[in-house]
């Protein structure tokens, strides 16, 4: 409707496929994801690319903010319970 295009990977390593075949205009992480957690993803996306990187997660410890953003994150929104 508005023009965006939405992938969806179920795990962290065909989220970096997608990323490297993708265009991509930001990036929207979960934390926990299986194969490759959304925090190492983000720190493999962040080494070849300055892409806008979202983390959202049910994880709103201050240490896993504070993990998503050392990574790379540039925004880290905790989902709601």
């Amino acid at each position: 409707r508005y023009g965006y295009r939405v992938d969806v990977a179920a795990d962290g390593l065909s989220g970096l496929e997608a990323f490297r075949a993708g265009g991509y205009d930001l990036l929207i992480l979960d934390v926990m994801l299986p194969e490759l957690d959304g925090i190492g993803l983000c720190h493999r996306i962040r080494e070849e690319s300055l892409v806008p990187v979202l983390m959202m997660s049910a994880r709103g410890d201050a240490l896993d903010v504070v993990a998503g953003l050392e990574a790379g994150a540039d925004d880290y929104v905790i989902k709601p319970v």
